[in-house]
């Protein structure tokens, strides 16, 4: 009986926590961000809500709010009106009875999974908006667990294992294209290092700075992609950046030759080709 009655208070502690959580959500805010908006419509009865998600004119779901009454020491039972409703909406009051609050959090949701889903209903520009937003945020909680890791001194020996498993070495061009923007220098070649969940970290010599290279993080999602400078890279000790870069190349090996057979530093294999098959051709 203990144990059962543990696991009520941890259940009870999670719906305390949730609810606590919800308070924080600017709901209408966040159907903004997916260019929808929230109309209050009467119901069937008295008191009661038809809260619609719109685009414009078109309305695409609702809730029922059912009867809003509560509870006043004064004046006994009282409604909830419309504009005290919309209120509530626009100034994500507290007093938004709990139910609603629920209802609506779990409309968004859906309407998240659609967005994520690329729907129809969606257009274009409300689709590169939610998605830059997501990416904006994975790119500044990679940052900062980056910068957590040079605070601690790991940085260098998180390259240096996860370059060794992950990395991959491309022309600036070949980054332009893959992720659709003109943020890379055709001239230079990259490095990326993969940090999971569509990001991956990106280095490149550059030998003004203190360690020799400079890094971003890139992140892409939904074939949208962004990307923030990560000023920990060129903050690194040279001597030991250099030298796990160094090892990483040394476990890439066939990266580096494809990516000088793309530059065009390999030349002589068409000649070499040719050398062979006159070789063939004497020996038969």
């Amino acid at each position: 009986m203990e144990n059962e009655f543990y696991g009520e208070d941890k259940l009870t502690e999670a719906f305390r926590k949730f609810d606590n959580q919800l308070l924080d959500i600017d709901l209408k805010s966040e159907f903004e961000r997916l260019g929808l908006e929230l109309n209050v419509k009467h119901g069937g009865e008295a008191y009661s809500y038809r809260i619609y998600a719109s685009t414009g004119k078109e309305n695409l779901s609702y809730i029922d709010t059912g009867k809003l009454t509560y509870k006043d020491p004064i004046r006994n039972w009282v409604g909830i009106s419309k504009s005290n409703m919309e209120e509530m909406i626009e100034y994500n009051k507290s007093s938004m009875p709990k139910d609603v609050r629920f209802k609506l959090f779990n409309m968004l949701e859906g309407f998240k999974h659609l967005m994520d889903n690329t729907d129809g209903m969606f257009q274009e520009i409300e689709r590169r908006t939610y998605n830059l937003n997501k990416i904006k945020e994975k790119n500044l909680t990679e940052k900062d667990e980056i910068h957590e890791s040079y605070k601690n001194g790991h940085l260098i020996s998180m390259i240096s294992s996860m370059g060794g498993m992950t990395s991959f070495m491309y022309t600036g061009d070949e980054m332009n294209a893959t992720h659709d923007t003109q943020a890379f220098d055709a001239k230079k070649d990259y490095m990326t290092i993969m940090l999971g969940g569509g990001s991956v970290l990106v280095l490149h010599r550059d030998e003004e700075t203190a360690s020799g290279y400079l890094g971003k993080i890139l992140t892409s999602r939904k074939g949208y992609s962004a990307s923030i400078p990560c000023p920990e890279i060129s903050k690194l000790d040279k001597d030991e950046l250099s030298s796990a870069m160094s090892k990483i190349h040394l476990q890439n090996k066939d990266n580096l030759v494809r990516l000088q057979k793309v530059r065009g530093l390999l030349n002589h294999d068409k000649k070499d080709e040719v050398s062979n098959n006159k070789m063939k051709l004497r020996t038969t």
